[in-house]
């Protein structure tokens, strides 16, 4: 009952437990939010294949396979042969289906006028979330490329283990970008990610030119010039201890919401008890070096610009706190100290 309160990480799990009571859900997903319209489920949005050179990575979605894709506006009419209308929920349609191959009819009217039938995956909420999230940070990465003129890269980091080569395609393909905006809300931890800090802070030392094509600085792929963390209240554990490094390491200012506030995590040792379960021991806790405070727990890290979505921005479809960090990120770029060798004249033998 007291994990978490008053230190993080502190908690038992696993073990001898009941089995549960109800069978698992099995309800299949469509990547998809639906609106009611003439006693029918229209589809308001279809969430969208993101492509293999996203730093997301390739992520399929069951209504935008090539031959079967879906569009917005049109109507659900069927699953497996059976009718779909506004009677009941529209999950309903889908129980037990998880994981497997179905047939729906889709159309553009109502009355199923110029339908067609598709067979399509249904997917698990795991993957749809999946799904919604790369589309997401797809639509702010355009969204960042727009308001800066090219100038600026997008990032976003979900979490510091599993998805940690999100990060990395995205920081070594955004190379040649003055500047890099880093956006990890809603990443609830993972590992240290202390070497990303080292790669944020890399500068060129000096360059190589080629016979053919642009120089390359060295070391490689350096930490473009102008760096911006978006953080917010969503933020626990090795979320936390990046933007705490970050401050710490002056890589660049911070925009959004106070992180969490729960940093302490168990290290080198969590026992397992005989009956399978855990104990997490909380061990391990950062200070700021210079003697003033103990860091991250139960105070989280405070950005340079405290900026919060409201239900209003929600709706409208804004996001202030990444509005304010292009903007950040551009008046740094007014300031910041590009790298521009100056190449000598090439020699000549006689």
């Amino acid at each position: 009952m007291l994990g978490h309160i008053s230190v993080s990480h502190l908690g038992v799990g696993g073990g001898d437990l009941p089995p549960p009571s109800t069978p698992p859900d099995r309800t299949g997903v469509l990547a998809a939010d639906y609106e009611l319209h003439q006693a029918r489920y229209r589809f308001k949005k279809i969430y969208r294949m993101t492509s293999f050179d996203s730093p997301s990575g390739f992520m399929p979605a069951p209504l935008d396979f090539p031959g079967n894709r879906v569009k917005d506006g049109e109507y659900l009419l069927a699953v497996d042969n059976q009718n779909v209308d506004t009677s009941k929920s529209v999950y309903s349609y889908f129980e037990g289906k998880a994981g497997q191959m179905i047939k729906i009819k889709v159309g553009p009217t109502p009355d199923g006028a110029g339908a067609r039938t598709l067979t399509v995956p249904a997917i698990n909420g795991g993957a749809e979330n999946q799904i919604r999230r790369a589309n997401w940070s797809a639509n702010n990465r355009r969204l960042v490329d727009q308001l800066s003129g090219g100038k600026l890269g997008y990032v976003y980091a979900a979490d510091y283990g599993a998805s940690i080569m999100d990060f990395i395609r995205g920081l070594a393909g955004y190379s040649d970008r003055a500047g890099l905006i880093i956006d990890q809300r809603f990443n609830g931890g993972g590992i240290t990610p202390d070497y990303l800090i080292e790669w944020l802070r890399r500068k060129p030392i000096y360059d190589y030119t080629f016979r053919e094509g642009d120089d390359i600085p060295v070391p490689v792929n350096p930490g473009p010039p102008v760096k911006v963390l978006i953080t917010n209240e969503n933020n626990f554990s090795a979320a936390e201890t990046f933007a705490f490094m970050y401050k710490l390491a002056k890589v660049g200012p911070i925009v959004g919401l106070r992180t969490g506030g729960g940093g302490i995590g168990p290290y080198v040792f969590t026992p397992r008890l005989i009956d399978g379960g855990t104990v997490q021991l909380p061990n391990r806790a950062a200070y700021n070096p210079d003697g003033t405070s103990w860091g991250v727990e139960n105070a989280g890290i405070t950005p340079d610009y405290v900026v919060e979505i409201t239900p209003k921005d929600w709706m409208a479809g804004r996001d202030p706190q990444l509005e304010k960090a292009v903007q950040v990120a551009m008046d740094e770029l007014k300031r910041a100290q590009v790298w521009s060798p100056k190449k000598p004249k090439y020699p000549v033998h006689k």
